[in-house]
């Protein structure tokens, strides 16, 4: 559904998530250039590039990546550098400081 912008608070809901607003979803490129540049989030370059200014944060950090080490997920998983086990309760703290956000 290219362009969709029901709002869709019912499944973020599920996540525990209150959108206070639309939410857009599977929105093509060009409306997602458009949003950025109009907040303030990118700018297009003369070639018509997106050029996102993210300020002092460039992105999540490739080995910030975290697992929850559950019984019958453990042996599935490929731990190592990238894959790092945690604890439920670091990601039970991380939704919550994301559901404040």
């Amino acid at each position: 559904m290219p362009g969709d912008s029901r709002n869709f608070a019912t499944p973020l809901a599920s996540h525990g998530l209150d959108p206070q607003g639309a939410v857009h979803w599977n929105l093509g490129w060009e409306e997602l250039h458009r949003i950025a540049v109009e907040r303030g989030e990118g700018k297009l370059t003369a070639h018509g590039v997106l050029l996102a200014t993210t300020g002092k944060r460039t992105g999540r950090s490739p080995n910030d990546r975290f697992i929850v080490n559950e019984p019958g997920l453990a042996e599935r998983v490929w731990w190592g550098e990238v894959n790092m086990p945690t604890e439920p309760e670091v990601f039970e703290g991380l939704l919550d400081k994301t559901r404040e956000y």
